[in-house]
């Protein structure tokens, strides 16, 4: 009996888990999800805030337009989470808010779960 029960709870907290991550990727707000495709790209960095990311690193995993993800980036940067710099092409800098938001995604997905 306390085996079946066990087993029970694990399938519900698994399935409850995956509805739950499913639900973050789809109901998240569009600009946050550009904002974890450069979390993405930059997390294996040492230091991830210095890292340079380039457009086409974003193009390359997102399958938007780049005016959009311009748009995406302008929002993200008037809300602290991202740095944008011109150099030879368009430099894009996570900021350590950035990475705080990412890691406290609750706050980062419409609707509720």
């Amino acid at each position: 009996m306390g085996r079946q029960v066990f087993k029970r709870i694990s399938q519900f907290i698994h399935n409850r888990f995956l509805f739950v991550a499913i639900q973050y990727i789809y109901f998240m707000e569009p600009c946050y999800k550009t904002l974890q495709t450069i979390y993405n790209i930059t997390k294996e960095d040492p230091q991830p805030t210095t890292y340079k990311c380039r457009p086409r690193e974003i193009i390359l995993r997102q399958f938007q337009d780049w005016s959009i993800i311009q748009q995406h980036l302008q929002q993200l940067e008037s809300e602290g989470m991202v740095r944008t710099k011109q150099e030879e092409t368009l430099v894009i800098h996570i900021t350590a808010y950035g990475i705080e938001k990412i890691n406290d995604n609750t706050e980062l997905i419409t609707g509720q779960l």
